[in-house]
């Protein structure tokens, strides 16, 4: 009780010289917030220097992911030796395995899965609907459902394959790539796959096919492994990348759907446990810069709802806030992506993680930090040490994430829990 107390005492006296820090450097305005909390050499690995920027076009870091690793606008244009279905040729990844994608694919067999009546429904709904189709008392539905997953598991092999074979055709259809992206992919040995696609009785179904896929095309050299937890993997990494200091701190999964929130707990700077708030809707955002200030607007609200729902008695908050966001990040600022809410979010700041402290600092009334992480690395996070690992996460669109060493991230505690 006495080290508890001795600890809560030390960390109250870190946030009061951390205040009298900010208030130092206070504008007229807003409340001054201090450097990035990320440990200096974790800042150059995954912000990336200017000499690793100019050199992004064609090349791969896997350190500091640009757009151009996006997994969406692979082509599978062929795979000799293998038979590819008709409608699997000429593809794009994107249009086999988010979640739209899937949510198609249910439609066309609506009539076949007994899910006529929900034909029309969000690919969410439908989703979830789906996954009761497993264990239906109707056995022709249920085997029409396991034939599903089979195609979709096969589906997610092809994509794989592609990627680490690396065939002509497929690379010439993938003009940013250069050597380097196909050289690292070949090298991956283990696929992690993760997403709300997965998270139900689908993911070991299909998980199990794409494995299957790869065998049978004489890829026996890469393990496709299922995430033990599919949809928190941006917030495990994301509480794995917070900086030493307190028991308790506030982490954010800012996706294209819905807004994942939690108190990630740690002991002996480990981490714990993650106590899961409920999850907030992404608003639908357009793309012009007035659609991008409201979205920043809401992101910042529900940050600092977020701050005070999760104040405990007993357990201190860090006063960093790690937000795992669907756009790639460089410098605090979500780089320029076609048709993404929260990359045209660039347009009104050249710092979005400055802009976000000082607003949610405001909303609370004590001065906050936030780190900004791309929410594919923040899934590799949850996996970080796995040497020659990625991660796919298959969601309202594919995410892609390349596991880096575990130095300077949490390590897990021996029976981490999900709350």
């Amino acid at each position: 009780m006495l080290v508890q107390c001795f600890d809560h005492c030390l960390f109250v006296l870190a946030r009061l010289i951390l205040r009298a820090h900010a208030e130092q450097k206070v504008s007229t305005s807003l409340p001054g917030v201090g450097t990035p909390r990320f440990p200096r050499r974790r800042q150059e690995e995954y912000a990336g220097s200017s000499s690793r920027r100019s050199n992004m076009t064609g090349e791969l870091d896997p350190r500091c992911l640009t757009p151009d690793a996006s997994l969406n606008r692979v082509r599978i244009v062929d795979l000799p030796g293998v038979a590819l279905p008709p409608e699997v040729r000429d593809a794009l990844a994107y249009d086999l395995l988010s979640t739209p994608a899937v949510a198609n694919h249910l439609r066309s067999r609506a009539d076949q899965l007994g899910l006529a009546a929900v034909r029309a429904a969000d690919p969410d709904v439908l989703l979830r609907r789906f996954d009761g189709c497993f264990e239906h008392p109707d056995s022709e539905i249920r085997t029409e459902a396991e034939e599903v997953a089979r195609q979709i598991g096969a589906y997610l092999g092809y994509v794989i394959l592609t990627l680490r074979r690396g065939d002509s055709a497929n690379r010439a259809a993938r003009t940013e790539w250069g050597d380097g992206y196909w050289r690292h992919w070949a090298g991956i040995t283990r696929v992690t796959i993760g997403g709300g696609v997965v998270a139900g009785r689908l993911g070991p179904r299909l998980v199990a096919r794409a494995a299957r896929t790869l065998t049978d095309a004489g890829m026996d050299d890469c393990r496709v492994q299922l995430a033990p937890w599919p949809v928190m993997m941006p917030l495990v990494g994301a509480a794995r990348a917070m900086a030493p200091g307190g028991p308790s701190a506030v982490v954010l999964d800012f996706g294209q759907s819905y807004i994942k929130r939690a108190r990630a707990v740690y002991d002996h700077g480990a981490l714990a446990s993650l106590q899961l708030l409920a999850a907030v809707p992404t608003p639908t955002a357009d793309l012009t810069a007035e659609g991008a200030g409201r979205l920043a607007e809401h992101m910042a609200s529900v940050v600092a709802d977020t701050w005070r729902e999760a104040v405990h008695p007993g357990f201190p908050l860090a006063p960093t806030i790690v937000v795992s966001l669907a756009s790639y990040i460089r410098d605090g600022r979500p780089l320029p992506r076609q048709g993404g809410p929260y990359a045209a979010m660039s347009t009104i700041t050249d710092n979005l993680e400055r802009w976000l402290s000082r607003r949610i600092s405001e909303r609370v009334g004590y001065p906050l930090e936030v780190a900004l992480l791309h929410d594919g690395t923040a899934a590799a996070f949850a996996c970080a040490g796995e040497e020659r690992a990625a991660v796919i996460t298959m969601g309202t669109a594919l995410g892609v994430g390349l596991s880096p060493s575990a130095d300077g991230l949490r390590p897990m505690a021996p029976g981490f829990s999900i709350t």
